[in-house]
């Protein structure tokens, strides 16, 4: 038998632990300042928390940026999060945005509608690579086309403008928006799903990729050898955990948390941080009786 095929296959997770991150942060103003002398580990819970909290940072005031910075440490997009002194409020808020548009895109692919106009406006505004092809079978595009041809013969346009090839590239029609609006903007008719599939999974691998997502293959468990190998996709900044986890919403997979109480992986939101065994009733009585041990011991010390 050859080795390869004694392997056992592996499954994929997805797997937020803790990461190391300044001690404390800050707010100067719209600057969030970090402590780079003293260091903590951040264990980040349950994702569907992590990333709630994120997304509503789109319209959070600094002190919320700074009070999810204190407990996450610092956003870190291509950087490891002690390297990083300072962050503005701003930055915060555009990547939270820019991740709500991915969660609203996917979100209306997976139910096969058509994205939010604004969700697109965001990525466009983003990143300008990728290109939106039209839906040529539109009521709103013939129109379009009719208007340009008018235009044509009013001599507002001239007749050799690479029309299509503007639309192609994405431009949408701009000229058109500045004739009726004054304002160019993109029009409701440049929604095909193929290319907003393709370009929602180029804006996820992009967050990865800022992300510093890097595959990782283990063989033991909690320091001992484990029945088969894993591989996993890990992060070590709050950034990359957000990213793992708009990916995993993307795909429809799951995130695995680490319990508060023993430390084993497990997925299963909405039990506050703990695994099956750590959330009965008997586990909850054990934690109070041991916090009650430690105020006693701080107390009588």
């Amino acid at each position: 038998m050859k080795g390869h095929d004694r392997v056992t296959q592996p499954g994929l997770s997805v797997v937020l632990d803790g990461w190391t991150a300044p001690e404390s942060v800050k707010l100067d103003g719209s600057t969030l300042r970090y402590d780079l002398a003293t260091s903590r580990t951040v264990l980040p819970g349950p994702a569907a928390d992590l990333l709630s909290r994120f997304v509503a940072l789109a319209e959070g005031d600094g002190d919320a940026i700074r009070d999810v910075a204190q407990g996450w440490g610092p956003l870190a997009p291509d950087q490891e999060p002690l390297s990083v002194e300072t962050e503005s409020v701003d930055e915060w808020r555009r990547w939270a945005r820019r991740v709500n548009a991915v969660l609203g895109f996917a979100g209306a692919l997976h139910k096969g509608k058509i994205p939010d106009a604004d969700d697109r406006r965001v990525l466009m505004e983003w990143d300008e690579k990728p290109s939106w092809p039209v839906n040529k079978n539109s009521p709103e595009y013939r129109d379009a086309i009719r208007d340009w041809r008018s235009n044509v013969e009013l001599g507002l346009v001239d007749a050799d403008r690479e029309w299509l090839a503007d639309v192609q590239a994405g431009q949408v029609a701009a000229w058109i928006a500045d004739s009726r609006t004054g304002h160019p903007d993109v029009p409701s008719w440049a929604v095909p799903s193929w290319a907003d599939s393709r370009n929602l999974a180029y804006f996820v691998n992009g967050l990865l990729a800022r992300g510093r997502v890097v595959p990782e293959v283990q063989w033991f468990e909690r320091g001992r050898l484990s029945d088969a190998p894993s591989f996993s996709l890990r992060t070590r900044s709050l950034f990359g955990a957000v990213a793992l986890t708009v990916a995993s919403r993307t795909a429809n997979a799951s995130v695995p948390s680490l319990c508060a109480d023993c430390g084993v992986r497990f997925v299963s939101p909405g039990r506050r941080g703990y695994c099956d065994e750590c959330a009965t009733p008997q586990a909850k009585s054990r934690r109070s009786s041991r916090r009650h041990r430690a105020r006693q011991g701080r107390r009588t010390g």
